[in-house]
């Protein structure tokens, strides 16, 4: 016991007054001192080395990866996440992917009673919506709603602009006719290399071809060339306005635009403006037009009319269906509506001053099977004579809108005298300004082909 001699409590000042404490446990057989009051030793469980200790996320959730993190094609990246053990002991876990495509990193997922599908806050599933048609030259918004796979819908709205394209337009290679002072004055007429404006009429002389280089619908903005029945364009010369050349070079390019200053197709019975290249507006306040005015004014625009194919044509043979159910004829010299049959004496030729399509407005004369014109003189209706005089003359007017007059539609006829023809039981005559039922006739087309042809029609190497 010699060794422990250096290291004993010889006086007994650390062990309670005994001397030599390591000296006495020696001799009695080595037994464990006693405890220190208030003192206690715990020792920790030693886990078995087999058993895993569940690793838990320090937050309880499964780590996403942000939706951004991207790994190139065919490449292999490692994420190295950290976690927290029970028992507060944190460690590191890498995760190796490999992508085969442009693709999100994923984290690990722990099993867990609640299943929740790992979906980036950005990615969405769009629903389509059905094919929307929008209205040619409109500006329409498409709400199209989105829901995510947790079940999040939000709305986007989308606003396109589409092109007008309107079929009833005025195309290129339309004939149309201008109507100068705002609608009010003559149509505008070509004679020889002279453009005027000096009747009301619809003539081959006023029939005007519209062309524009691209073809198309012509849009208010678009640049045109008007060929007249010459085969020669209008063309402008400082302030002079002629038709010379069959050319389409800058002297005969004009930028047509609505006097509204709206976009868009031209429409027929569109008020619109001509600008020269020398950027004057043609002015039709006088009968002999000059590329004189700065803006487009009532002076400067013009009523655009287009020539439809299936409209009604000087020359067509036509019946007149009264509101009794009954057809105008002629037995003699006398006009009645006896018969709903539509024979011979029930058959008109229509005709008009310039022998072209008829319009609304149009003053014209109706031929007899008898080869005489109808006649209003005070208040009787007769057909007469083959002259076509002032007492012959009808003014065609539509029951419903303006432009060219089509098989099928309501009319009324006005007579030199101001008042419409009616009928009343088999009676023909023109009595009243009314345009009422027994002033509204029904116009058809006979199945008669056209018995007559002007001899102003616009030749047909024109039209090409």
């Amino acid at each position: 016991m010699v060794w422990a001699l250096d290291l004993d409590d010889f006086d007994g000042k650390h062990s309670g007054g005994q001397s030599f404490p390591l000296i006495r446990l020696a001799s009695q057989g080595g037994q464990a001192c006693p405890s220190s009051p208030g003192t206690a030793t715990t020792t920790a469980p030693v886990l078995p080395s087999t058993t895993s200790m569940p690793v838990v996320p320090t937050t309880t959730t499964v780590p996403i990866v942000p939706a951004t993190t991207t790994a190139p094609v065919g490449t292999t990246s490692t994420v190295t996440t950290t976690f927290t053990t029970v028992l507060g002991v944190s460690t590191t876990q890498p995760v190796t992917t490999t992508t085969l495509g442009t693709a999100t990193t994923t984290a690990p997922v722990l099993p867990s009673t609640t299943s929740m599908p790992v979906v980036p806050a950005t990615t969405i599933v769009p629903i389509v919506p059905a094919t929307t048609t929008a209205s040619v030259g409109t500006t329409s918004t498409i709400t199209t709603t989105f829901t995510t796979v947790l079940g999040v819908s939000s709305t986007q709205s989308v606003t396109t602009t589409t092109l007008q394209m309107n079929s009833d337009g005025i195309q290129s290679g339309d004939i149309v006719f201008l109507t100068v002072r705002s609608g009010a004055g003559n149509h505008v007429d070509v004679q020889g290399s002279a453009v005027q404006a000096r009747w009301k009429s619809r003539g081959s002389w006023q029939a005007l071809i519209i062309q524009k280089t691209s073809g198309g619908v012509v849009n208010s903005g678009d640049t045109v060339y008007m060929k007249t029945h010459t085969g020669a364009f209008i063309d402008v010369q400082g302030e002079a306005v002629q038709a010379r050349w069959p050319d389409q070079g800058v002297w005969q390019s004009m930028r047509i635009q609505k006097k509204s200053g709206g976009a868009g197709a031209i429409l027929p019975n569109d008020l619109v403006c001509f600008e020269a290249h020398t950027g004057k507006q043609l002015d039709f306040g006088d009968v002999v037009p000059r590329a004189s005015g700065s803006s487009c004014g009532d002076s400067q625009a013009v009523l655009i009319e287009k020539e439809v194919d299936g409209a009604m044509f000087s020359g067509d043979s036509v019946h007149l269906l009264a509101h009794t159910g009954k057809r105008v004829d002629v037995q003699d010299g006398a006009v009645r509506a006896r018969w709903s049959e539509a024979g011979e004496w029930q058959t008109f030729v229509l005709e008009n001053y310039g022998g072209r399509a008829i319009f609304s407005g149009d003053v014209v004369f109706l031929k007899a099977h008898t080869g005489a014109f109808v006649d209003v003189e005070a208040g009787a209706v007769q057909a007469r004579w083959t002259d076509r005089g002032l007492w012959q003359q009808l003014a065609i007017e539509k029951k419903d809108g303006a432009g060219v007059v089509m098989p099928g539609d309501t009319v009324f006829l006005r007579a030199h005298t101001g008042r419409m023809i009616d009928v009343q039981n088999d009676a023909v005559q023109c009595r009243w300004l009314d345009r009422g039922s027994w002033q509204s006739f029904v116009l058809e087309k006979s199945a008669l082909r056209r018995m007559s042809e002007s001899s102003l029609a616009i030749p047909a190497e024109v039209l090409v």
